[in-house]
């Protein structure tokens, strides 16, 4: 760069630069720990997450033990570690879970994830070609069953109990096809 000149202009005002090195180290300090306040959060969010999509398989179990027990059905699931971005450490687990009846039919219990679709949490039960889905709208809310999937309308959601749970199975069984049959 022969031929030309630079000029460094010092700052004009000392403690402004001062002040700016004090303002940019006080908001490092305060990112880092907003960063690590965040990460403690999404982790706790996690786990409660997990919590709660455990117990809604327990719930399931327990509406369907008696169908269990005259070997109609059974249960199987299966958990995949999500590793975080240097593939050491844990993200999260997710944990299939599906019911199996004596002719092979399946209801499978896929967790879709924390807030999606405007919810708090979702998990996609899967009946053959229906699918239905079982959504915690808000952190400390019921489950609920999510029956209109048409994006043009909103949804209709309806409690996540016993009753409706044994409507969606009693239809999905009401379909079991005859002809199937090895």
């Amino acid at each position: 760069s022969a031929g030309v000149a630079r000029t460094i202009c010092p700052p004009e005002n000392k403690s402004e630069s001062k002040s700016e090195n004090k303002l940019i180290q006080i908001l490092l300090q305060k990112k880092q720990a907003w960063l690590k306040a965040r990460e403690e959060i999404s982790r706790l969010e996690q786990e409660n997450w997990e919590k709660r999509v455990r117990e809604l398989y327990n719930q399931i179990k327990e509406w369907l033990t008696p169908l269990q027990e005259e070997e109609l059905l059974d249960f199987s699931e299966h958990s995949e570690a999500i590793l975080n971005a240097d593939g050491r450490e844990e993200e999260k687990v997710i944990t299939y879970f599906a019911i199996q009846f004596f002719n092979d039919k399946t209801i499978e219990f896929e967790p879709v994830g924390l807030k999606v679709d405007n919810v708090y949490g979702r998990v996609d039960m899967k009946l053959d070609s229906q699918k239905v889905m079982v959504v915690i709208k808000n952190k400390d809310s019921d489950w609920k069953l999510v029956r209109s999937t048409d994006p043009q309308k909103p949804p209709v959601y309806e409690e996540f109990d016993q009753k409706h749970f044994e409507q969606l199975v009693t239809e999905f069984v009401k379909h079991f096809d005859e002809k199937s049959v090895s």
